[in-house]
């Protein structure tokens, strides 16, 4: 592992935080104050109780215990080690996480996050940053931006970039020493390790700036399956489970259980999104990408199960002979790739109030909907303030006066294919004129001078089969009608006559189902019907009112239990699909022969007029000769 720089940490003044669980008596607080001019404008902001005090030699103190190393400072308090091992391990859980943000998430520029970050961002905190993969490859990212992580241990490599750096601080401490106005708070793997969820995020509330951002980046350690693949008892699903109880012994009782979103609204934040995506155990799955994931996603539970087995077993009293047959059959089942298993991976993030992109903007009364931004402030909002907000807010989506949300990718559609673009904007004269200058960057409209009263495309009685799937490249340069209107989509003559398209799906018209125009059955209205379904005519499912069945309905004709079937007996003896089909084909055989019967007196008539004018069938005035009846050779047939 890199070496570590006794001289590149500074360490904030121990917090007023009650240890859980310190299963040694290493003390923390014996240090030597020394005032850090590097670090003085920050100081400057903060108050007099938080000040910055020289990195002891009793951090690296550690605890060692069944042969792993934990972290020294708030001994006990975070119940994983802090050893290589871990460092490793979690290394490839930082290239696990990059490797789900291009595959699921689509991050193509490399982005370690999904909130929308300015590239002029001043100041970014990793709070729980461990070895700090996060904050240098983000600090490589954003050379201008000073990037900031905190952990409990001193365990960063001292290699890093200018515009990163690394301090021993609590994240739960109310006062935070490299001071206010961040542009972004990340956390990744701390959701079920805190203390107190919603006090923390208020905390970070308070120290980001107008339109800053938090991230929470975590796996669910549940392990999960959906097709019944993995027993019930699966070893490493209990071995998780019981971990998950064991943690919660040092009173993080936010693991597994807490909703962070509901978390990041009562604390004020908006635009507060939550995505989650499966990611498989082992290479199971058929796509490569996603086994390819899988793979990493079991080299990192290889690895999580031997932290897992220390403290949070130890802290639920297991024999050290069971902790070892736990472990054996976790790895054993882990090796099993028939059982379908998966973690989720959960990302929240969200925005704290800010001119763009606030609640308000689709609709929202940011102060009804959310949360005052500091806990105890104001009472929360009312039960009846938020459905009122969302009826607003739809009501506007759905009048088209809602401010539509850019998303990345909005200026790359309206500039190549004018997605999004007004179209009763202004006509491009110079197009028309010949060529325009600014091509498909062009605000104004490209049509022809036969277009200019269409907006939309020539032909308006056809839509774009294209459009319909979202892959029209031509815009408004498409002779077709973009917009879905059935009406104006024309029958399928073919499909009508056949049953059956060769267009398939690619066919322009309409094809509407000919069961469809079928009358309903009477019988089938009534409850039953003897032909089932080789009736010639339409079934149609209909629930059928209970009480009405039983002998008498009180609500009558206003009921809406279900049907009410009339019952008669003057009806017709249903007919089957067959005999309807047999009556049809010999009238379509019937119309089929006249048609070539009077083909064929026409063509008879053709070859005499050719006989008499060309020199007959030997001639080469005739141009083609008989192959039978009904059948002539020539050009153009």
């Amino acid at each position: 592992m890199p070496e570590t720089d006794s001289h590149s940490f500074l360490i904030i003044s121990e917090p007023d935080i009650e240890t859980i669980y310190t299963p040694t008596d290493q003390g923390t607080d014996e240090y030597e104050l020394v005032f850090d001019d590097a670090r003085s404008e920050c100081l400057q902001q903060e108050d007099d109780s938080s000040c910055c005090t020289s990195l002891a030699a009793s951090i690296f103190d550690y605890e060692h215990s069944h042969g792993r190393r934990f972290h020294a400072y708030l001994a006990g308090r975070y119940p994983l080690p802090n050893d290589d091992s871990e460092q490793c391990r979690e290394l490839a859980e930082h290239f696990l996480m990059q490797q789900l943000l291009l595959t699921i998430w689509l991050m193509q520029d490399g982005k370690l996050f999904l909130s929308e970050l300015e590239k002029d961002a001043k100041k970014i905190i990793d709070l729980g940053t461990g070895n700090g993969a996060w904050v240098i490859d983000v600090a490589d990212e954003y050379d201008k931006t000073s990037v900031i992580g905190t952990d409990l241990s001193p365990i960063q490599p001292k290699s890093m970039p200018p515009n990163a750096s690394m301090f021993v601080e609590d994240c739960e401490d109310p006062y935070w020493a490299n001071g206010k106005d961040f542009d972004m708070v990340h956390l990744r793997g701390m959701v079920g390790f805190l203390l107190d969820l919603d006090t923390m995020v208020a905390n970070a509330h308070k120290h980001l700036k107008e339109g800053g951002w938090i991230e929470f980046q975590d796996f669910d350690y549940t392990v999960r399956c959906d097709d019944g693949t993995m027993q019930k008892d699966d070893p490493l699903r209990v071995f998780f489970h019981t971990c998950a109880q064991g943690i919660r012994k040092y009173g993080c009782t936010n693991f597994g259980k807490k909703d962070v979103r509901k978390s990041l609204i009562a604390a004020g934040f908006t635009r507060v999104q939550a995505v989650s995506e499966k990611v498989p155990i082992s290479c199971w799955p058929q796509d490569e990408g996603m086994k390819d994931l899988g793979k990493l996603m079991a080299a990192n539970i290889m690895d999580l199960i031997g932290s897992m087995a220390v403290k949070p077993l130890i802290a639920l009293g297991i024999p050290e002979e069971q902790r070892k047959e736990m472990v054996s059959q976790a790895y054993k089942s882990l090796r099993n790739d028939k059982a379908h298993r998966y973690m989720n991976c959960r990302i929240v993030y969200g925005q704290k109030h800010g001119d763009q992109g606030s609640v308000a903007s689709l609709g929202f009364d940011s102060d009804k909907s959310t949360a005052p931004s500091s806990v105890g402030d104001q009472p929360a909002p009312s039960s009846h303030t938020m459905p009122s907000a969302v009826e607003s807010a739809a009501t506007a989506i759905l009048n088209h006066s809602a401010t539509p949300y850019n998303f990345r990718f909005s200026q790359f559609l309206r500039q190549t294919y004018q997605v999004g673009l007004s179209p009763d904007r202004p006509i491009c004269k110079a197009f028309q004129s010949g060529h325009c200058p600014n091509g498909t960057r062009c605000a104004e409209r490209h049509v022809s001078d036969s277009k200019t009263s269409q907006p939309s495309g020539g032909l308006n009685s056809l839509v774009c089969k294209h459009w319909l799937r979202g892959l029209c490249k031509k815009g408004e340069h498409c002779e077709f009608l973009h917009e879905y209107n059935l009406r104006k989509m024309p029958e399928c003559n073919f499909f009508m006559r056949n049953g059956y398209c060769s267009n398939g799906d690619e066919c322009l018209y309409l094809h509407i189902d000919p069961q469809s125009r079928l009358p309903p059955c009477p019988h089938y209205d009534m409850g039953f019907c003897p032909l089932g379904p080789n009736c010639s005519k339409k079934h149609v499912r209909r629930k059928l009112c209970v009480f009405y069945l039983a002998g008498f309905c009180p609500d009558g004709p206003e009921c809406k239990e279900g049907a009410h079937p009339k019952w008669s007996k003057d009806l017709e003896k249903p007919t089957l699909k067959s005999e309807e089909k047999k009556d049809d084909d010999i009238r379509m055989d019937s119309a089929q022969d006249d048609m070539d019967r009077s083909r064929d007196q026409q063509r008879d008539r053709d070859r005499d007029d050719g006989g008499r004018h060309r020199g007959g069938h030997g001639s080469h005035g005739g141009r083609g000769k008989w192959r039978g009846r009904g059948r002539y050779r020539g050009r153009g047939h």
